[in-house]
């Protein structure tokens, strides 16, 4: 009671848990038949049940609610008052009870079909098509949703409830959350001005770019970047070059090199991508390696992730051994 003793409606106790929990969606669901047919009769036939359970649930409602819903005559229901603040309520809540479901299908029958994989703009146009072809051909029903972003872009998204599923990446990748199986190593080799060089299509000495300028791309990871690991390879070889530019891009580095301005390292896979005024060399020395791998949380993985993981690994086991050779 308040303090001019009219009914609280702030009883939370015991009693008052029980009747929410007793008022569930089947009593909301005849309650709402009944109103709308005026019927009992009528209302048990479109519930396909028979009328003493839907006479009986209504009583329960009504006691649960402490007061009556509807008058009833020989030949008609009506609602009271109460049941008629009652039904706009009960057919939203059975609405959101429906919108719930199909919500919740949707979202099911998608993260069962659909797998969110994140990629490098490079692998779009070298090894992907390839073997995304092969992978339909296998699970024509999964639906492979390509995100491109860098190595670094990725890695957050990995990490996100609501981001990638797996992301192919150009390794190192460290990060206790993650996990990265290594999908194939690949050397690199040089492209070059077409006017360097004529006729020789390689392979040549690393010798050859001495006073040379060489042409690099960003990294996630300046330890292992391509600058770093050529940076290496060139004073080992000690051979000298007269500068370096960095580009924001592969595609903005390879332009520079197409405009004679000096040579660019670039994986292997890159030279199936045909730029104008730009050839690609293999090095007659034992080149720098890029590693690439598949990326994903250290977490469960549904059946459909785990079985593109494992086609990822037989198919560039395979591919590493005839696309490399």
């Amino acid at each position: 009671m308040d303090r001019q003793g009219r009914p609280s409606h702030e009883n939370h106790g015991p009693h008052a848990l029980t009747t929410l929990r007793m008022i569930h969606s089947r009593k909301l669901l005849y309650f709402v038949a009944v109103a709308e047919e005026k019927h009992f009769g009528r209302a048990a036939h479109r519930l396909a049940i028979s009328q003493p359970p839907l006479s009986e649930h209504i009583q329960e409602l009504e006691a649960d609610l402490g007061t009556k819903l509807f008058v009833r005559s020989t030949r008609s229901v009506q609602l009271t008052k109460a049941g008629e603040a009652l039904l706009a309520h009960a057919r939203k809540i059975l609405t959101d009870i429906d919108k719930c479901r199909t919500l919740v299908q949707a979202v099911a029958d998608h993260s069962s079909s659909t797998i969110e994989l994140g990629v490098l703009h490079a692998h779009t146009y070298t090894f992907l098509p390839e073997m995304l072809r092969a992978y339909h051909q296998r699970h024509p029903k999964i639906n492979v949703q390509l995100r491109e972003y860098s190595t670094r872009e990725q890695i957050p998204r990995l990490l996100s409830d609501d981001g990638l599923d797996m992301g192919i990446v150009r390794e190192p990748v460290s990060h206790p959350g993650l996990i990265v199986d290594r999908l194939f190593e690949e050397p690199y080799v040089l492209a070059v001005p077409d006017s360097w060089h004529p006729g020789e299509n390689g392979p040549i000495s690393i010798q050859t770019m001495r006073d040379q300028t060489m042409i690099g791309y960003p990294s996630h990871d300046s330890l292992k970047s391509t600058g770093r690991l050529f940076g290496d390879f060139l004073n080992q070889h000690q051979v000298p070059i007269q500068s370096r530019l960095e580009m924001t891009t592969m595609h903005a580095a390879l332009a520079i090199v197409a405009s004679g301005k000096g040579f660019a390292p670039v994986p292997l896979s890159q030279t199936r991508l045909a730029f104008p005024l730009v050839r690609y060399l293999a090095l007659r020395e034992p080149a720098p390696v890029l590693a690439v791998g598949l990326a994903r949380r250290d977490m469960y993985m549904a059946d459909h992730l785990a079985g593109f993981i494992d086609f990822c690994k037989t198919y560039f086991a395979q591919w590493r051994v005839s696309a490399m050779a």
